[in-house]
């Protein structure tokens, strides 16, 4: 599985990040068996795609990789605290929708996107959680992977 490595890293820092809250407000980890949160059918027909936890608020994680250099991993780690994931997602993906072919420029490297995870909240209430856990996933960066993108910065 490619994206092993860097979905381990970000496992572990949900485990920390957890520790911050109480238990009925914690993230799951990713499990990439459960299509409810995990999906790698980003490239393909507009509307064939499935958005795990689409009508939920939480973070989204897009994985990808330099086709020049596949060795070479790039995530995007997004928050939906305002809307719901699907429509963040779809301001991200409908400019590339005729193309069917989803990726962000990281300098002048294009990351294609093949997989989403999605962690989301417990409930509205605790939206405000997915802000935290996006800058604490995005913070220090990751060994097995680059940021596509930073806090703060628009892409």
């Amino acid at each position: 599985m490619k994206f092993k490595n860097i979905i381990n890293e970000i496992n572990i820092k949900i485990r920390n990040f957890n520790q911050f809250i109480e238990k009925e407000y914690r993230f799951t980890e990713i499990d990439i068996s459960n299509p409810k949160m995990y999906s790698d059918t980003l490239q393909g027909q507009w509307g064939g795609e499935h958005w795990a936890n689409k009508d939920s608020y939480g973070v989204y994680i897009l994985f990808g990789y330099n086709e020049q250099n596949p060795e070479q991993i790039g995530i995007y780690i997004g928050k939906a605290s305002q809307q719901f994931i699907g429509h963040r997602l779809f301001r991200h993906f409908r400019p590339h929708r005729e193309m069917l072919d989803y990726y962000k420029m990281m300098g002048e490297t294009k990351i294609t996107f093949y997989s989403l995870c999605t962690l989301s909240t417990i409930n509205h209430e605790s939206r405000s959680l997915a802000s935290s856990l996006e800058e604490f996933l995005i913070s220090g960066g990751f060994d097995s992977a680059s940021l596509v993108n930073k806090v703060g910065k628009k892409q």
